[in-house]
């Protein structure tokens, strides 16, 4: 009987628990301006998420229950608990909550957009309307100041069906009712197909009511099409005529960044971002050159990659 316990025990073997290397996502930007989040490195979850997700956590394991009331803590435990069969803190939720909808939501509220799939096999895709409203109306969330119109194709204008225009949000813009409700910064984004076609080049308005200033940008450096030149006007006349504001108009033309295809979604996406965070000024835009390798890179940095 001793040879053949010996034999049994060595003819055991003790299953490893399979560790999965943590894979931190890209935040919602309100995770970074909100001045109410207390930030753990590497997460995206607020203490009040953490807190639900414990409660849930330990209802389903009595046995192994985390007993911190800290944040960080609880997070240490959260990453120990769900290493064996997760990555990242989206597949916690999604191990963890069973409302389909409060997964939806929470999906959208903490973390950024993710990218198509397709993506991974060409990573100059041309960014469609969608991809650009997901990123920009996450900015519009985080910036309380801030308001976005948009994609629009470039006939906003265009009177079609029940006298109704193509864009109603942007033709019927109302400069007064906005600056009323604190929006100072205006970002807009526009294709220059019409609305029955394709779709062939998205290019960006800025409109900064604090700094009197109205300013269109092409990536590609060329004129601004005569409906956004008309758009200028009207928007400049009415925050004269209405709200007592001179506005200057400008644009980037003839300054080039772009030389491939592809990224001019891009290129309106750090546009706007960028001047909605200061990290450059208008004359930046005229005067210093953004490779199109530079926003070809943050597509990883706006979206997370599925």
């Amino acid at each position: 009987m001793h040879i053949l316990d010996n034999i049994l025990k060595k003819g055991k073997r003790r299953t490893k628990k399979k560790i999965q290397k943590f894979n931190s996502l890209k935040c919602h930007p309100k995770h970074f301006t909100s001045k109410n989040i207390k930030r753990i490195k590497k997460s995206c979850l607020n203490d009040k998420i953490l807190n639900y997700m414990k409660i849930i956590w330990n209802k389903r394991h009595p046995d192994n229950k985390i007993i911190s009331k800290q944040p960080k803590e609880i997070w240490d435990k959260m990453n120990h608990n769900m290493n064996g069969s997760c990555s990242n803190e989206l597949c916690w939720i999604e191990n963890t909550i069973q409302d389909t909808r409060m997964k939806n939501n929470l999906k959208k509220k903490l973390f950024a957009p993710f990218a198509p799939k397709s993506w991974k096999k060409n990573k100059d895709e041309w960014l469609s309307s969608t991809d650009l409203l997901n990123v920009m109306k996450q900015y519009e969330d985080s910036y309380d100041h801030f308001k976005f119109f948009g994609p629009s194709p470039i006939d906003f204008n265009s009177v079609e069906y029940n006298n109704e225009c193509v864009w109603p949000e942007i033709c019927n813009i109302d400069i007064r009712k906005l600056l009323k409700q604190h929006k100072t910064k205006l970002g807009f984004i526009f294709n220059t197909d019409k609305h029955y076609q394709d779709g062939s080049h998205w290019i960006s308005l800025f409109v900064d009511l604090d700094k009197h200033m109205i300013f269109f940008f092409d990536s590609n450096g060329t004129k601004e099409p005569k409906e956004i030149k008309t758009f200028k006007k009207e928007l400049q006349e009415q925050c004269l005529s209405k709200c007592g504001l001179n506005m200057k108009l400008d644009s980037n033309y003839p300054f080039e960044h772009q030389y491939k295809d592809g990224q001019c979604g891009m290129y309106c996406l750090y546009f706007i971002i960028s001047l909605l965070k200061k990290s450059h000024n208008f004359e930046y835009f005229k005067k210093k050159r953004i490779p199109d390798k530079q926003v070809e890179k943050l597509r990883k940095i706006y979206y997370n990659q599925t």
